[in-house]
């Protein structure tokens, strides 16, 4: 079991650095977690590349749709946990509650989020997709 960030899934439609990385881990994993937020992250990722040109339309829906497929469990998070990990971390909220899905579950994060990853070693095993 692994929790897996939006860097990590945003890396597998599309040719980006750690691509090959990610689809390994997604192939590999028996079984991949993370908080409900995930696929807004994930859907805001895939429209920022549309507003940069990067993709269309029929690209963008056709990525989200892909990615959908992936068999992701989306776990809640706890509320004040994931705020005081944001504070206690200096990270953005977002980014917490895919730490407090790790604590709650007990497994390793991964991510291609560098900050998160420097960030996150302190309180959980966190992993960057880079470096597996």
């Amino acid at each position: 079991m692994v929790v897996l960030d939006a860097s990590v899934i945003l890396q597998i439609p599309f040719e980006e650095e750690f691509t090959r990385h990610a689809r390994l881990l997604v192939k590999e994993a028996d079984s991949i977690e993370a908080p409900h937020i995930l696929w807004y992250e994930v859907g805001n990722g895939i429209v920022k590349l549309h507003r940069r040109k990067l993709i269309d339309e029929y690209g963008a829906v056709e990525s989200l749709g892909r990615l959908m497929q992936i068999p992701i469990r989306l776990v809640e998070t706890d509320i004040p946990s994931t705020l005081s990990l944001a504070v206690e971390l200096q990270i953005t909220f977002y980014d917490a509650a895919y730490v407090d899905a790790a604590l709650q579950l007990g497994t390793e994060l991964y991510t291609a989020d560098n900050l998160l990853y420097e960030r996150a070693l302190r309180r959980i095993e966190a992993n960057h997709i880079g470096r597996i």
